[in-house]
């Protein structure tokens, strides 16, 4: 449970480890709940700059794949459209 709170907008991130965690929380006692099972803020905060840092990386190492791979004499594929119509159909036209 992290307070986000400011003077004017009340905000709280709510991250739960699984679905027993989940379980045990009832609406009308949500907050309650909540603070019996809440764990270590810190930890979470290490887990969250350790998974952006991963993301980033990934993007990096996408991007850079990416550039290394780009030739620009490829030309995509473009293709051919076909109406098929049943002979039936354009009798109707008449």
């Amino acid at each position: 449970m992290i307070d986000r709170s400011t003077a004017h907008d009340p905000h709280m991130d709510f991250v739960f480890s699984d679905k027993t965690a989940l379980q045990a929380v009832r609406f009308r006692h949500f907050m309650k709940d909540c603070r019996k099972i809440m764990g270590d803020a810190e930890k979470l905060d290490s887990t969250i700059d350790e998974e952006r840092q991963a993301v980033l990386n990934f993007l990096e190492q996408i991007h850079q794949d990416i550039l290394n791979n780009f030739d620009p004499k490829i030309v995509k594929f473009r293709k051919k459209r076909k109406i098929i119509l049943a002979d039936a159909a354009l009798k109707d036209w008449d």
